[in-house]
Order: structure tokens, then sequence, then C-alpha cells
């Protein structure tokens, strides 16, 4: 059994409901199988039912919670963009400020505090980190598929937003960084996803929807997505292979506008290696 310094919950959102459970409680519930007794638990954006579940089990194991929204306030206090956001930081016994953190959106600023949150807790339980560990390590910070740009010219940044809160999330951040812009959507998302809200929380700002077929057994209904797709967006069209659908995208995208390829990982790594040589 494997006794962790420290168990933490992100988020708990309805993803993987296969086998983590069909209702947030039920998720609530697998997810929080990994608090240890007399443990510390930290918890990101973990609110209502869910964040009651996290509690009853920490009561029931004797363990500690601690909710990062609580103790650690991450504010932008410089430019922000695709390649990265210079954020001041205050978490007990840790201040940083105008630290360069490389990852984009306002999605990973609630990420970066719940990390933060974790490594407060290390420092207090004696870990040496100092602050420029801290700050080497924001600057170097990588995560394939979040609001990657694999191209410039046209511009195409690639997102795995491959649930609702996921898809509403990129929509946000895209808004801020990329602020009047029209886009080329190229979408794949797998049969048993929640297609319809995912493909409404990007249709602001879509003037082109493409609809493709990911990779694998799972997306055997691709084209019903193109249906769904018509109820939110002005143009969509349908193509089946990857390849041809980021040729259209491509092909399609007017000057100022960009692309973005979305809804699933079974699509963005042929995107990547379809601008491997942009």
């Amino acid at each position: 059994v494997v006794l962790p310094v420290i168990s933490v919950i992100t988020r708990v959102e309805m993803d993987h409901t296969g086998y983590l459970g069909e209702t947030i409680k039920e998720i609530a519930r697998n997810k929080a199988g990994i608090i240890k007794p007399a443990g510390d638990v930290v918890v990101g954006n973990v609110a209502g039912e869910a964040l009651q579940v996290i509690k009853e089990e920490c009561r029931k194991t004797g363990a500690r919670l601690w909710e990062a929204t609580a103790h650690v306030k991450v504010s932008v206090s410089g430019a922000m963009g695709l390649g990265g956001q210079l954020v001041s930081i205050e978490t007990p016994g840790l201040e940083l400020e105008d630290a360069f953190f490389s990852l984009p959106g306002a999605y990973q600023l609630e990420n970066l505090g719940t990390a933060m949150m974790v490594i407060s807790l290390l420092k207090a339980k004696g870990w040496k980190i100092n602050d420029e560990a801290i700050r080497e390590a924001l600057a170097a910070l990588r995560w394939p598929g979040r609001l990657e740009v694999v191209c410039d010219r046209p511009l195409v940044v690639i997102d795995a937003a491959h649930n609702p809160d996921g898809t509403r999330a990129l929509a946000v951040s895209l808004q801020e960084l990329l602020p009047g812009l029209t886009r080329v959507l190229v979408c794949g998302i797998l049969d048993d996803k929640e297609a319809r809200p995912m493909l409404k929380n990007l249709a602001a700002s879509t003037r082109l929807c493409i609809i493709t077929r990911p990779v694998g057994e799972r997306s055997q209904n691709w084209r019903e997505k193109a249906v769904l797709a018509r109820q939110f967006f002005p143009r969509v069209v349908e193509e089946e292979n990857i390849d041809r659908a980021l040729e259209r995208a491509v092909r399609e995208c007017l000057t100022h506008e960009y692309i973005l390829v979305a809804g699933s990982f079974y699509v963005l790594d042929l995107a990547r290696q379809y601008f491997s040589c942009c």
C-alpha cells in the first residue's frame, strides 16, 4: 500500500463515468479513495456535494483537509499570452511576486494554486524548497495538449479538452488570450463523451466547425456530432480523415483567424504530427 506524503484531488467533474461513477457524488467517493488515515489532503476547486463527500472521508480517516482556494492566492501580475503569464502567489509561509508561469490560461492558475498549497505543506514538513527553485520550475513547465501552439502561420492551437468543464475553461481562456479573433475549429469527440455541451461551449467565436473522426473504435458515431454541432455553429462540415480535416482548416482559415483543434487526445497526436514541419 502506497502511503503518500500528501494526497491531492484537483477537481471532481463528470468524466470517465464508465469506471468512476455516473454522478458527481460517486466520482467524488471514488477519488476520495486516495485519502489515507491521518494524512494530509489537498483539494483544488472542489465544492458542493463533492466536497462534502471528501470531508466525510477525512472525518472517517482522521485526515487533515486543506482547501487550496481558502489558503492560496494566485493573481496575474503581468502580461498574459499563449507563451505564459506573470503571477504573484501568496500561501502560508511563502510569497512570490512577478514569477513567470509558462502555462497560459486562467484555469492553469487554479492548478497552480493547488500545487502551491502542496509545496507550502511540504515546506512545513521540513522539505527544503527554496523560492528560486520554485521560480525555475514555474518557468520551465510544459503541458503538451493544453493550449499548445503547434504552428505560427496560421496560428494553430491544440487542446485536449474532452469534457464540458474542459471546453468551458478552454473557451474562457481563448477569449482572454486571443480577444476579438474568430477561429476555425477542428473537433473530434469520442462516443462516450458529453458532446452537446462540449460543442456548445466552443461555439462562440467559431466561424467554421469541422467535425472529424478520432482514431479508434469509440468513434463509430462521429457523424452524430455534426448533427449536434449544427445547433450551435454558423457553418459545419464533416471530414472523416483527420489529415484532410486539418488540410481543410488551413485552406479555409482567413487572415487574422486561428485554428483550434480540440475534443480528444485521439485527434491531437495526429494534429501535432501534421504540423510538425510548420
